[in-house]
């Protein structure tokens, strides 16, 4: 293992956290919780990526422009992954989106790309799919006294 990825995985390890700032406010970018994530899942869901394909060419500009209504729901994103709680995203919600910058955006989208592993996700998952039948009783008996009849 690298000396970067060891960094890597402490910094995620001991969930440290990351400074920004937005215009003068500076924001403190903590690990995701799980709500956040769920929180995250609504706004991505709206997003409009039909017809992007990676390993196609394309004109990036005419896509940009295309897709412009997708910038609202990235700015949500930010907000979600910015501050857990709604009271302050509702508080500096204008002061953020007004100074947002595509630099800014892309440094909170490293910090969750960081934080957030598809392998422990799916790792749970499966772990939780497979306590399931663990868990539930084969056949139920009737605990107390039986009467003899």
């Amino acid at each position: 293992m690298k000396s970067s990825e060891k960094r890597k995985t402490a910094d995620v390890l001991t969930e440290r956290s990351y400074w920004i700032f937005v215009g003068l406010l500076p924001i403190r970018l903590r690990p995701l919780t799980l709500g956040q994530i769920y929180e995250m899942g609504e706004y991505i869901n709206d997003l409009d990526s039909k017809n992007l394909d990676l390993r196609s060419k394309l004109n990036v500009t005419a896509e940009m422009l295309a897709k412009y209504k997708n910038a609202p729901l990235m700015q949500e994103v930010f907000l979600v992954a910015a501050y857990r709680r709604r009271w302050k995203r509702r508080l500096f919600r204008r002061y953020i989106l007004k100074r947002l910058t595509v630099g800014k955006f892309q440094k909170v989208m490293d910090v969750i790309t960081n934080a957030y592993t598809a392998n422990f996700f799916l790792t749970s998952i499966i772990f939780l799919h497979q306590t399931k039948p663990m868990t539930e009783p084969k056949q139920t008996t009737v605990r107390g006294q039986q009467s003899e009849e």
